[in-house]
């Protein structure tokens, strides 16, 4: 009997010490297998706003570019106001100022503007949506305005690549009389010094009986670029 016992012993002691290196085996194998969780959260999530340096604008359209100059969004103004602010809010990453501006009795008086700054920039603001109540074809009865080279740090240019505090000599005297203003109007913004031109055309429309270029306008004074707006005519400033 204790033969019989001590083979049972031994047998139990065999089978044991034969299961503690599959256990030590199996625990390994278990260890090295990295979580996914951890695989997955190595790559960080780009958005496409984070990649936005500048805004162009042209007769047409604003769009959003890359610090290379790529194009990675357009907003056509035929859109409307709303897709504007919109887009602009994206991109500037702040609401805008809202302001009730007038009660619009005049052609060229905005009703509400809508507006992005920086503090201290000196301007009252650098971009502004302006919404008229009633349109007085063929104008519009909205424009998007820039009168800073950059807000929110977003730059902003016109699509020939002309920024607020630019000279525009050799551009605007490159330019057909079509593209430029017939100056029997006040212009607010300066005297003799002062053009206003159509910088980009994207369509003619006809004022006082006269063919006249329609798109994206810029004003420059002493030689130095000062606003761009659109869309509109180089005589925005005349009823």
């Amino acid at each position: 009997m204790t033969t019989i016992a001590n083979r049972r012993r031994i047998t139990l002691l065999v089978i044991a010490l034969a299961l503690v290196p599959l256990t030590g085996c199996a625990a390994s194998v278990v260890k090295s297998s990295p979580p996914a969780s951890t695989a997955a959260s190595a790559t960080p999530k780009v958005t496409v706003d984070s990649a936005v340096t500048m805004v162009s604008m042209s007769g047409s359209s604003l769009s959003t570019r890359t610090a290379g100059g790529a194009t990675i969004a357009s907003v056509p103004f035929s859109e409307g106001s709303s897709a504007i602010i919109g887009m602009l809010t994206k991109v500037l990453r702040s609401e805008p100022k809202v302001v009730q501006a007038s009660d619009g009795s005049m052609c060229i008086d905005p009703i509400r503007t809508y507006s992005w700054s920086d503090a201290g920039s000196g301007v009252s603001a650098g971009v502004i949506v302006s919404e008229r109540e009633k349109s007085n074809p063929p104008r519009p009865d909205w424009t998007v305005q820039v009168d800073s080279r950059s807000v929110s740090g977003v730059k902003f240019q016109t699509s020939n690549g002309l920024s607020v505090g630019q000279n525009t000599d050799s551009f605007v005297a490159s330019l057909p009389a079509f593209q430029k203003a017939n100056y029997n109007y006040p212009v607010p913004e300066g005297g003799s010094d002062t053009h206003v031109y159509v910088f980009d055309v994207s369509d003619t429309r006809t004022i006082g009986g006269i063919s006249t270029a329609f798109g994206g306008v810029a004003i420059s004074d002493s030689s130095l670029l000062v606003r761009f707006v659109a869309p509109t005519t180089a005589t925005m400033f005349a009823c």
